[in-house]
């Protein structure tokens, strides 16, 4: 009912939700910018983050890889000036260069990632940061969720890089 709303013009409040085990209230809708900076230029990226005011979406999804950073960058840009109305989440793993905290999840890798994202995103804050995917560097599997001790081993494992 909510995209006849949208795409026909009518305007209704978004429903929204808290996200478990925090205070944020988000749009039920995500609105991710995969596209930004690469078959999505600045003009068009700007129309969409508009109609996501409009139309009561807060919650936008990023990733540092999409489009090489490219769409972090035009992201900060497009949210200049309003980056308080939105719930904003990027995501971390893919490889965005040849050194080895340029890849994956070691603690340097997440530091890294972090660093470069506020600074593409232009903020000082995100509000949902997590894994695009796994680095296969740890493996859950039965024995892992068995065995407290050999998951300790495993993490610390990740820990030291």
């Amino acid at each position: 009912m909510f995209f006849g709303r949208l795409f026909f013009g009518a305007t209704s409040a978004m429903d929204n939700i808290t996200l478990k085990h925090t205070d944020l209230n988000v749009s039920r809708i995500c609105f991710g910018n995969m596209t930004f900076g690469g078959q999505t230029d600045k003009t068009v990226a700007a129309k969409m983050i508009d109609l996501c005011v409009d139309t009561g979406i807060n919650f936008l999804d990023t990733a540092n890889a999409y489009n090489g950073g490219a769409a972090e960058e035009m992201l900060g840009e497009l949210l200049a000036g309003r980056r308080n109305k939105f719930v904003l989440a990027s995501k971390v793993r893919n490889k965005m260069g040849d050194a080895p905290d340029l890849a994956g999840l070691s603690r340097a890798a997440i530091f890294r990632a972090i660093d470069d994202s506020l600074r593409r995103l232009r903020t000082d804050y995100l509000d949902g940061y997590y894994l695009h995917l796994p680095d296969g560097r740890y493996e859950r599997t039965g024995e892992t969720r068995q065995n407290p001790a050999r998951r300790q081993q495993q993490l610390q494992r990740l820990a030291s890089g």
